[in-house]
C-alpha cells in the first residue's frame, strides 16, 4: 500500500507539471527555423472592399478582385458567444471564421518607414510570388463569377497567363480551387513558376488560457508516410527584429491556421507543399492612432491586442510550364470549418482528415505517453452516443464516467481482494519483522537477507497489477482532459441550471471583471461553483478509505489529501464537463467505499471478511 500510494502521488504530480507545460507552448517550437520574412510591399494600396460572393447553406466568403484574394468568411451554422439550439441563425449571429478588415496597420506616408507595427491582416488564399509578394500589382479580371464558383485571371509581366478557380459545392465546409499557369510567349514557355499560397492570419481568435491560439502548422512527411503536425504558436509581446517566421522544409501534403474550434487549412492535391513559413503578424490600427510613444508603449500595449496574437501560413509550390497555351495545373482543398470528423472526413480530405488529432491529442510527447490520440476520440464517441441516447450532453457525460467506473470495477474489485491478503499475511508476520528490525538494526544488509527469507517462507510478496486500476483512469482523465480542451461537440452545449456552455466554466456568478490585480487570483472572473464541488468530492472520497496504521504511509495519504486542492487550483478555469466527470467519479468512489464494501466486504487471505 506504501508502494501505491507513492506511486499515486508521484504520477499526479507528473501529471500536474505536465499538463501545466501542455497547455503553455513556446512561441518556437523545436525543430523550427526562425528567420526574417520579407517585407510587405506598402506602396500597395490595401483592398477596400470584398464585392464578390462565393457561398452555400454553410459557408458565406466574401473577395476581392485585388489579389484574388478572400477578405471574409462567415459559418451560418454557428453563432458566436451564446448557445443555439435551432440551425436556422439569423444573418446577423452567423459566427465570423476570418476578417482581414476587422484590424489593419496604420501605413506610414513614406513606405520606407515601415516597421513591424505597421504590418496588415494578409487576405485569405491569396497567391504570392517566390519571394512572399502578394500577386497583386493589379486588379485580377473576373472571367466567371456565380454563387458557387469564381473564375480569376491575371496577365503578368513575365509572358505568362494565371488562373484562379475556386467551386463550393452545397453542403460543404471546403472550396475545390485550381492553379493554372498558361505561357502565352516562347520566352515564357519551358520555365518554372514559383508561388506561395497563404491561409492569411485573421482567423476567430478563442479567449482560454487553457489553448493558446490561433496558430499555424505544417504536416510533415517521414519517408512518405504522413509523420507530425509542426505548430508555431506566435507570441503576445513585440519581437526584437521586424518580424518572425517559422520555416517548415520538407514535404507538406497541408498547411493550417487553427484556433481552439475551426480551421483554415490549405490542402495540395496531388503533389505537396515544397516548404512553408509561418509569419506571426503585428498590426492594430486602433491602438497605433492613439500611439504617442515610443515602442516601449507599443510593447505594453501589445499584450492586451488580439492582433498581436496573429499568425499566417504560406505553402511553397511550383509549376513546370509547357509550350505555348499548354494548361499546367496544381490543384488545392481549401478546408474552412470546425474542427469535427463529420465533416472532415477521411473519404473527402484523404490525410487532412487526420489535422484534429493531430492538432489536439498528437502534439506533444504528454498526451502520446498516456495514449491520448485513440482515447479522446474514443471518450468523445461515448459522449456523442449517449448525448443521442439522453439528448443532453452533460448527462452524457455522467452516463460515460458512469460506464468507465463500471467497466474498471471488476479490475479494482480483484485488485482490492490481492491488497487485503497481502495485508492480513503482513499482518501475521509483523512480529517477526519487529524482532528482525530489532536484532539486525545496525546491520541493514543482515536485516534485508533475512526478511527476505521471511518473505519466501511465508509466501508474502506485494500484488502484481495492484496499481492497475489507478493506471487505467490516469489515461481517461487525460483523455477528457484534451478532449473537452478542444472539442467542438461540447461548444455551447448546456448541462441544467446555470451550466449553459459545458466546455466554459460554469460560471454561476460573472464578477465582470478580476476580482484583484494580483497572481492567480487576477485570472478569476467568474465565481465557478462546479470546480469547489470537485475538490470537497474528491477530499471526502480520500477520507473514506481506509486509513493505514503505517507512519510511513501514513504521511503519504496526508500529501496526497493536497492533490485534490492543487487541481481545484489548476483547474478552476476549465470547461465545467471535466469537473462534471470528477464529480460523477467521486461520488461513484464514495458509494463504493460507504456502501458497496460494506455489503460486499473483500475477503482477506484466510478466508474471513473484512473492509
Amino acid at each position: 500500500m506504501k508502494n501505491r500510494s507513492l506511486l499515486t502521488f508521484v504520477l499526479w504530480a507528473v501529471i500536474a507539471i505536465l499538463m501545466f507545460k501542455a497547455c503553455s507552448p513556446d512561441s518556437a517550437q523545436p525543430g523550427e527555423s526562425i528567420g526574417q520574412p520579407s517585407q510587405e510591399n506598402f506602396s500597395m494600396d490595401a483592398v477596400s472592399g470584398y464585392p464578390i460572393v462565393l457561398e452555400n447553406e454553410f459557408l458565406r466568403t466574401e473577395w476581392s478582385a485585388t489579389g484574388a484574394s478572400c477578405g471574409k468568411v462567415s459559418l451560418k451554422q454557428y453563432a458566436d458567444m451564446r448557445p443555439v439550439d435551432s440551425a436556422n441563425i439569423p444573418e446577423a449571429d452567423w459566427l465570423v471564421l476570418m476578417d482581414s478588415a476587422r484590424v489593419r496597420g496604420k501605413v506610414p506616408n513614406n513606405p520606407k518607414d515601415a516597421r513591424h507595427f505597421h504590418y496588415r491582416t494578409r487576405d485569405a488564399f491569396a497567391l504570392k510570388d517566390k519571394s512572399g509578394e502578394p500577386i497583386e500589382a493589379k486588379d485580377w479580371n473576373l472571367v466567371s463569377n456565380s454563387r458557387s464558383e469564381l473564375v480569376f485571371e491575371i496577365q503578368t509581366d513575365s509572358g505568362y497567363l494565371l488562373r484562379k478557380s475556386l467551386r463550393l459545392m452545397p453542403g460543404s465546409y471546403h472550396i475545390d480551387a485550381s492553379i493554372d499557369a498558361i505561357p502565352q510567349t516562347q520566352d515564357a514557355a519551358g520555365d518554372t513558376v514559383s508561388l506561395r499560397l497563404s491561409t492569411g492570419g485573421s482567423i476567430l481568435r478563442e479567449r482560454d488560457q487553457f489553448y493558446p491560439n490561433p496558430y499555424s502548422g505544417a504536416a510533415l512527411r517521414d519517408n512518405g508516410v504522413l509523420d507530425k503536425l509542426d505548430i508555431y504558436h506566435p507570441s503576445g509581446g513585440l519581437p526584437a527584429s521586424r518580424s518572425r517566421a517559422a520555416s517548415f522544409n520538407g514535404d507538406i501534403p497541408f498547411i493550417v491556421e487553427g484556433s481552439k474550434y475551426f480551421l483554415n487549412a490549405i490542402h495540395a492535391i496531388g503533389r505537396d507543399f515544397r516548404g512553408a513559413t509561418s509569419e506571426a503578424l503585428h498590426d492594430d490600427e486602433l491602438f497605433l492612432e492613439e500611439l504617442k510613444s515610443s515602442d516601449s508603449h507599443v510593447v505594453a500595449r501589445a499584450e492586451n491586442s488580439d492582433s498581436w496574437q496573429r499568425t499566417s501560413i504560406a505553402g511553397a509550390f511550383s509549376m513546370r510550364m509547357g509550350r505555348v497555351d499548354e494548361v499546367s495545373t496544381r490543384e488545392f482543398q481549401w478546408y474552412l470549418g470546425p474542427k469535427d470528423r463529420n465533416f472532415l472526413t477521411e473519404t473527402q480530405f484523404g490525410e487532412m482528415a487526420e489535422l484534429p488529432g493531430m492538432a489536439d491529442f498528437d502534439n506533444s510527447f504528454f498526451y502520446r505517453m498516456f495514449g491520448t490520440g485513440f482515447i479522446a476520440p474514443a471518450i468523445l464517441w461515448l459522449v456523442e452516443f449517449f448525448q443521442s441516447i439522453v439528448g443532453n450532453w452533460g448527462f452524457a457525460i455522467i452516463l460515460m464516467t458512469l460506464l468507465v467506473r463500471g467497466l474498471l470495477f471488476p479490475i479494482n474489485r480483484t485488485s482490492q481482494v490481492k491488497m487485503a491478503g497481502y495485508q492480513a499475511k503482513m499482518a501475521k508476520i509483523k512480529p517477526k519483522i519487529d524482532a528482525l528490525n530489532a536484532k539486525f538494526g545496525k546491520d541493514p544488509q543482515r536485516k534485508q537477507q533475512e526478511t527476505m527469507k521471511l518473505y519466501k517462507e511465508h509466501k508474502v510478496s506485494p500484488p502484481i497489477g495492484g496499481c492497475l486500476p489507478m493506471l487505467l483512469q490516469f489515461p481517461v482523465f487525460i483523455g477528457l482532459f484534451a478532449a473537452l480542451r478542444s472539442s467542438i461537440l461540447l461548444r455551447q452545449r448546456p448541462f441544467m441550471g446555470w451550466v449553459q456552455d459545458l466546455s466554459r466554466p460554469d460560471a454561476m456568478v460573472d464578477f465582470g471583471g478580476p476580482i484583484a490585480d494580483y497572481p492567480i487570483i487576477s485570472g478569476i472572473t467568474t465565481f465557478n461553483l462546479l470546480p469547489i464541488v470537485m475538490v470537497i468530492l474528491w477530499v471526502l472520497h480520500q477520507k473514506s478509505m481506509p486509513k493505514s496504521t503505517d507512519p510511513q504511509q501514513a504521511q503519504m495519504q496526508k500529501m496526497m489529501a493536497f492533490m485534490p486542492v492543487l487541481f481545484g487550483v489548476m483547474l478552476y478555469n476549465y470547461a465545467a464537463g471535466l469537473s462534471l466527470y470528477m464529480i460523477t467519479s467521486s461520488l461513484v468512489g464514495i458509494f463504493e467505499s460507504k456502501v458497496i464494501k460494506k455489503r460486499w466486504p473483500v475477503p482477506t487471505a484466510d478466508g474471513a471478511k473484512g473492509k
